[in-house]
């Protein structure tokens, strides 16, 4: 699953799970699992620096809306018969919720709805 706090930072970094960590791995135990994460900028980012901020408010914007399934976080910026299109091509439910859709599930999202304020 991805959170939107991974979404906001995967079209820049490629980040990796390296090792899970046990809360026995600490004294004392903290109250949380963590990992290690590696991180490493991409050589070319998944989105254009010119379209940067319209994609951290897409993402934010997209989770913050009240709605536990794509279509309800998503309805200020698709239409219903869009995001049935989407969820076609993109291969997604629209009736799930937002944490489950891939990065590039959300960049096809995201581009899809940049070309349609650009067409208007």
């Amino acid at each position: 699953p991805e959170s939107r706090t991974l979404l906001l930072l995967k079209p820049w970094w490629h980040i990796e799970i390296v090792r899970q960590l046990r809360r026995s791995d600490f004294d004392p135990k903290p109250k949380v699992d963590s990992v290690f994460l590696s991180m490493a900028r991409h050589s070319r980012p998944l989105v254009e620096d010119s379209d940067s901020f319209s994609y951290k408010q897409f993402i934010t914007r997209s989770f913050g809306i009240r709605g536990n399934t794509l279509r309800q976080c998503l309805r200020t910026s698709l239409t219903g018969r869009q995001i049935g299109r989407l969820s076609d091509f993109l291969r997604f439910s629209s009736s799930a919720p937002p944490s489950s859709f891939t990065i590039d599930q959300w960049l096809g999202l995201f581009r899809y709805v940049l070309q349609d304020r650009r067409n208007v």
